[in-house]
């Protein structure tokens, strides 16, 4: 389970719920993952899914009394492992185990070898021992807590811990990754020291490797079977302890080897390697503080980097969605014979919806609804190209399929292979309610008369903007006086309900056979109240932007 949201409720019963990529709906419906049932719970209260930037979101889905994170109600807002979130009554932790690991200490050069041998015969035994430290190893042990404490990064953490703990020369410190089972135990080196030498975190640890690093493999396997920590040697323990004993005469050492962190499958382990005369009976109980000491702070510096990087992408989206905003239509100048409407919101924090209206020169009213493939910040990206390039040739140019013609060409010079764009372009002469436009592959907007009745107003006659040396078919329609017409993107038509149907053109024309023709921002509003009606609380996965234009309004 990498990422997991555990419920408490207020009479003390706990319940953990893995969390899925695409969300996870929270509420007391019965097809709510997270249930919770209470009357001051929504049926559909919120949900927590992962954004294209791999940050767990949650989304308050117009709840009744609202989610609450850290004391503040939120309506969307990025989680970090250890947020608490108050629904009603219910607390919520949220906790996530697929977060970055420490990199490995970049002057290894990623050319290290690694040769794991064992003298004599090995012996274990394992006891949950408290540790009992003495003078000279609590010294130690507090010179590292400090150490650590200076630290501005993660990635310093596990070099600066091998410096601190084999300072003597014949000692060795190691931190591993470990992976695989007890009886296939892999390893790769992310820090190392040998004791003596001058490698203060500047130095090159190049001549140092020359010689291959030897670990005991019995040792790594114990570990990592047992999950506590081992020691090798000749020293002497009492029953209650952990041993691994280790006979060689000509050479006597002590290895001792604790877990740091586990992680993916992996796990991080603190290694040190020292002879048997600078060894004692607390040898064992200082590497096991010592790996429990760098693994809190192993989690306190991952966690200010994550609160860091995610507080500098809330931020930069914060700039990019208002950036956005003010290239959606602003209220336009009033224009007699014209009454027009507008809505958009994005599925994510931005989106690649487009929506445009604008007067040109000669009187006509230019409107522009696009939606780029995808969704995110990569199809904002796009729509703002889009809408630059829209306005730009529309100062020289009038005609609806050059117009297009010229933003195909200029979006294929310059966006990935795969951009596609569907996009109505259309010129509207209020005078007479001429329309001249093209609808390259988007969803033909839907045509309501006075008297209620609808029906789609034409159908695409080109295709959509992303494929080189296209040409693009104009087309001319017309609406009479109180005769109106509403383009969407597909996060109308492919809203979904909770039986697994979507909207589709004909509950889109269904749905505006009642509406109210009488303005254009009823319209509008009709559209996105029965939409949000239809999904009857489900998230909307896609962005969603209405358009509404009446003849003879104004």
């Amino acid at each position: 389970m990498s990422a997991s949201l555990t419920v408490y409720s207020r009479s003390g019963d706990k319940q953990t719920v893995a969390l899925e990529p695409e969300g996870v709906l929270i509420g007391r419906g019965p097809d709510c993952a997270v249930h919770l049932k209470a009357s001051e719970v929504s049926r559909r209260h919120a949900r927590i899914f992962q954004d294209p930037f791999g940050r767990w979101v949650l989304e308050d889905l117009g709840s009744s009394n609202g989610t609450w994170v850290d004391k503040e109600r939120i309506q969307a807002c990025a989680l970090l492992p250890g947020k608490r979130i108050r629904v009603g009554n219910f607390a919520l932790v949220f906790s996530d185990e697929s977060r970055r690991q420490i990199a490995p200490d970049s002057r290894l050069g990623g050319k290290t070898t690694v040769s794991e041998s064992d003298t004599g015969d090995v012996m274990l035994a394992e006891a949950d021992n408290n540790p009992v430290l003495g003078h000279s190893r609590m010294q130690l042990l507090d010179e590292l807590a400090e150490r650590v404490a200076e630290l501005s990064g993660p990635d310093e953490l596990y070099p600066e811990v091998c410096r601190c703990v084999a300072e003597v020369p014949g000692q060795m410190a190691a931190v591993l990754r470990l992976c695989g089972g007890p009886d296939s135990v892999d390893s790769d080196l992310l820090a190392l020291h040998f004791g003596g030498t001058d490698t203060d975190g500047e130095g090159d640890l190049s001549d140092l490797m020359a010689a291959d690093v030897h670990l005991s493999r019995r040792v790594l396997a114990a570990v990592v079977r047992s999950g506590r920590a081992a020691l090798a040697g000749n020293i002497q323990f009492t029953s209650e302890q952990m041993r691994l004993t280790v006979d060689d005469a000509r050479h006597p050492r002590t290895v001792c080897c604790a877990p740091i962190a586990a992680l993916n499958g992996e796990l991080d382990v603190l290694y040190l390697d020292l002879p048997f005369d600078e060894s004692n009976t607390d040898v064992l109980d200082f590497v096991r503080a010592a790996a429990r000491h760098v693994g809190l702070a192993r989690k306190s510096l991952l966690l200010a980097v994550e609160r860091l990087e995610s507080s500098q992408l809330d931020e930069q989206l914060a700039w990019a969605r208002e950036i956005q905003r003010r290239l959606m239509p602003k209220s336009i100048r009033p224009m007699s014979g014209v009454d027009i409407a507008a809505y958009c919101m994005p599925a994510l924090w931005v989106g690649g919806d487009y929506c445009d209206m604008w007067q040109v020169p000669d009187g006509r009213l230019a409107l522009c609804m696009a939606d780029v493939a995808g969704k995110g910040l990569p199809a904002a990206m796009v729509m703002s190209n889009l809408q630059a390039g829209l306005r730009s040739t529309m100062t020289f140019c009038l005609d609806p399929p050059q117009v297009i013609e010229h933003i195909n060409a200029h979006l294929n010079a310059t966006m990935p292979d795969d951009t596609m764009i569907t996009m109505f372009l259309g010129l509207y002469s209020p005078a007479d309610g001429t329309l001249d436009y093209v609808n390259a592959g988007h969803i033909p907007p839907m045509k309501v008369s006075g008297s209620q009745s609808v029906s789609r107003f034409g159908d695409p006659t080109s295709p959509p903007l992303g494929i080189p040396d296209t040409t693009f078919e104009a087309a001319t329609g017309h609406l009479e006086s109180g005769a109106g017409l509403v383009w969407v993107t597909d996060g109308v038509t492919e809203a979904g309900s909770p039986d697994g149907k979507m909207l589709g053109l004909d509950g889109l024309q269904d749905l505006l056979a009642d509406a109210p023709a009488d303005s254009a921002q009823k319209l509008v509003e009709q559209v996105v109240r029965r939409v949000e009606e239809f999904r009857q609380g489900l998230p909307n996965h896609d962005d969603m932007t209405v358009l509404a234009l009446l003849a003879g309004g104004g």
